[in-house]
């Protein structure tokens, strides 16, 4: 059964919504929105349950009165579960100036039991509204690109969207079953990043968006692994390439900018509290062939 939503308020957004009971215990929700000024809707009650959120484009934000909820995919799309173990009073907020774009799934206690899905990790949703990222890969988007385009019912169209559906939802449960080797892999993938300088001038967000999770998470993942913050190593990082760049008979100026210090008096007082010695020394070194 599908049924939709026209959305117009007062000029601020208009859009739509299309929804589809699949089963009883068993529904999910598309949306597309313009957003012209900023809204805040009136607190209304969120139902128990358990819901997969991805958001394809603009900004998703819910506030409950004890967490705010939130995706942002200005870079790219974003996916997380989002469990309530109760009722929840909630404000949904649109951002002035977005078209966003999101398909919210919405599994409910029967379907979750009597469904065949590996369920092995659902003790992750044991905490009310905290939410844990889901990496898209490209076979779920092709997926997700399926499910939301799909308007017409054509004979076995819901079951044909169903089918796609539990596809979608085994790929997304499976990451929480292999969650630790996700989050090696994504550590190692930022490490690798950050010595390469591809996030030069990038925010803690901007990395955390990039790698479809929260500031919070990211840098407690990082610290886990390296027993350092994620600015800490990169500051350390540049130093050690800086160094090398001195070795090889660049400047202290020239390292100093490269390790991303506009006055090379602040760049020779960290380089000293890190390595000893001050990056003078090394070229006075180097020129006496003592290093």
């Amino acid at each position: 059964m599908m049924k939709t939503i026209l959305i117009d308020e007062a000029n601020q957004m208009k859009g739509f919504s299309h929804l589809y009971r699949l089963r009883s215990d068993l529904m999910l929700k598309y949306t597309e929105i313009s957003v012209t000024e900023t809204v805040e809707q009136e607190p209304a009650e969120f139902e128990a349950g358990l819901r997969l959120v991805i958001l394809l484009s603009g900004r998703s934000e819910i506030n409950f009165n004890s967490r705010l909820f939130e995706l942002d995919a200005s870079l790219k799309p974003q996916a997380a579960f989002l469990p309530l173990n109760r009722a929840e009073m909630g404000r949904k907020i649109f951002r002035k100036g977005q078209l966003q774009k999101e398909l919210v799934i919405f599994l409910y206690p029967k379907w979750l039991i009597e469904s065949q899905l590996n369920l092995s990790s659902y003790h992750h949703f044991k905490q009310h509204l905290k939410a844990h990222q889901i990496i898209l890969t490209q076979s779920m988007l092709k997926l997700i690109h399926d499910i939301v385009s799909e308007q017409q019912m054509q004979p076995f169209g819901l079951l044909e969207k169903e089918g796609k559906l539990l596809a979608l939802l085994a790929s997304a449960f499976s990451q929480l079953t292999h969650a630790p080797q996700l989050k090696k892999d994504r550590v190692q993938k930022l490490t690798e990043s950050l010595d390469s300088g591809k996030f030069d001038g990038w925010g803690l967000k901007q990395i955390a968006i990039y790698f479809h999770t929260n500031v919070t998470t990211l840098q407690n993942e990082f610290q886990h692994y390296h027993k350092t913050s994620i600015f800490a190593y990169l500051r350390r990082s540049k130093l050690e390439q800086a160094y090398k760049l001195l070795l090889q008979g660049q400047s202290v100026t020239q390292a100093a900018e490269f390790a991303g210090y506009a006055n090379s008096e602040n760049f020779s007082t960290a380089f000293k509290r890190t390595f000893g010695i001050t990056p003078s020394q090394i070229k006075r070194d180097k020129v006496k062939g003592i290093i």
